[in-house]
């Protein structure tokens, strides 16, 4: 997939004026996804997820007989995956358990918003779960979860969900900005400054109905100018066109002055903390002697592994299990 993508990039550079017919990626679409079919209506969104799985096998393809593991992390995983914590806190014994999964863009609903900021605080608000097991006091009773971004990504992906569960298309209009700053967003709040993002392309599906349509994107070149891309059309557009239609897929990148670096997380076995593999009820969090609650969830958030629960326990730790959730 590596090879054929930078193929078609060669391309669009070499084919100025011309549109280009990307035969090489359709001959090889049962290469890129075993579910996907030419001349079938095909969601964009499935599209994606194929084409980055498909990227970070290209990039393992030289280390697998070597025998080492399909999870290492690639260029991929540092330009477009990011972590999400899930905090749980029991209400009986106010002990906290978080756990981080690794995601390669992220689904918000648009039922209750009306723009992209809103939609993430719904996505990040505290929820409360009724019967949550709690692994410190072993009670059956209430509880708050809370889902925030804990690594961000240095592309970020975020999907807009305009579908609802009997498949129908949600077509209402929804506001999202140039800038994006997530940093209300995130886990750690400690730090003040804004984590900025630049909107770069949208992809947008016109139709009525999730089994038909027609896709097309809008793309923002080098001198802040908009084009539409649709087939072999291609068009400049204003800001307001782009802004005021209803988009499905946005790609945000960070701001150069957030100086992206690749998303890596330090080993936790250099730290006091302990890692423990989870699947099923969570175990619990609770603070040490010597420092603040505040410096100690810092500490713990960084100098995790992805799929860990994080705990001061004494107690021996269960096996670490490694949990890569795609969500695409």
């Amino acid at each position: 997939m590596m090879c054929l993508l930078e193929k078609h990039v060669f391309n669009a550079f070499m084919n100025r004026g011309t549109a280009i017919n990307p035969i090489e990626i359709v001959r090889n679409f049962k290469h890129i996804g075993e579910d996907l079919c030419f001349g079938r209506q095909e969601d964009a969104h499935v599209f994606l997820g194929y084409v980055i799985d498909a990227l970070h096998q290209s990039c393992l393809f030289n280390q697998r007989q070597l025998g080492i593991n399909m999870e290492t992390p690639t260029l991929i995983h540092q330009i477009f995956r990011g972590y999400l914590k899930s905090r749980v806190e029991c209400m009986q014994c106010f002990s906290i358990s978080d756990t981080l999964d690794a995601c390669l863009d992220i689904s918000l609903n648009i039922n209750k918003s009306l723009d992209l900021v809103m939609a993430f605080h719904e996505f990040t608000k505290t929820e409360t779960l009724a019967e949550y097991r709690c692994g410190m006091c072993s009670c059956v009773g209430k509880s708050t979860k809370r889902v925030s971004l804990n690594v961000v990504p240095n592309v970020l992906i975020i999907t807009i969900k305009r579908y609802d569960e009997f498949g129908d298309k949600i077509d209402k209009d929804f506001l999202f900005t140039e800038e994006l700053d997530i940093r209300p967003f995130m886990s750690n709040q400690v730090v003040h400054e804004p984590e900025l993002y630049s909107l770069y392309s949208v992809i947008v599906h016109h139709g009525t109905t999730t089994n038909s349509g027609h896709y097309y994107s809008y793309n923002k070149v080098s001198n802040g100018s908009w084009f539409r891309m649709d087939d072999t059309d291609v068009m400049p557009v204003t800001n307001a066109e782009v802004f005021e239609d209803q988009a499905y897929i946005l790609f945000y990148t960070k701001s150069p002055e957030q100086n992206a670096i690749p998303v890596d997380i330090e080993d936790p076995q250099s730290s006091n903390w302990v890692a423990s593999g989870t699947q099923g009820e969570l175990t619990s969090a609770q603070t040490t002697q010597g420092r603040t609650l505040k410096e100690e969830r810092t500490l713990k958030e960084e100098r995790t592994q992805p799929g860990d629960t994080l705990h001061t326990d004494t107690r021996p730790p269960k096996k670490t299990r490694w949990r890569l959730r795609n969500l695409a």
